[in-house]
């Protein structure tokens, strides 16, 4: 399964889930890799990548509000992202792990 599960999911999904086109590329290449016979894997990695957020406005300018996204963004899910973010703030800030899936694939002789 290629879910991403964790602490930074439950707070990103809520106003970006990319759980369906993420599992939906994933499955496209495995076909790939599996039915074509022009690929194969070479490796795949999986780590966490901490991130530091000072605040939810730290968050909210950082995940929420990128300059290169457009998420149109309601007062109410602003309110439950803020709720849900709160859950992991500590006096430090909120740590939270970004899970990060590397699959690096090399074209066979065909």
């Amino acid at each position: 399964m290629y879910a991403v599960d964790g602490a930074f999911n439950e707070v990103l999904k809520i106003f970006n889930d990319e759980g369906v086109v993420r599992a939906a590329a994933q499955a496209a290449l495995d076909k790939a890799l599996t039915t074509s016979g022009d690929w194969e894997t070479v490796t795949e990695q999986r780590f966490a990548l901490p991130m530091l957020f000072s605040g939810f406005d730290d968050f909210e300018q950082l995940m929420m509000r990128p300059t290169y996204a457009q998420h149109d963004l309601s007062e109410a899910v602003t309110a439950r992202v803020h709720t849900e973010f709160k859950r992991h703030l500590t006096p430090e800030g909120a740590r939270l792990v970004l899970p990060i899936h590397v699959r690096l694939f090399r074209r066979t002789g065909a």
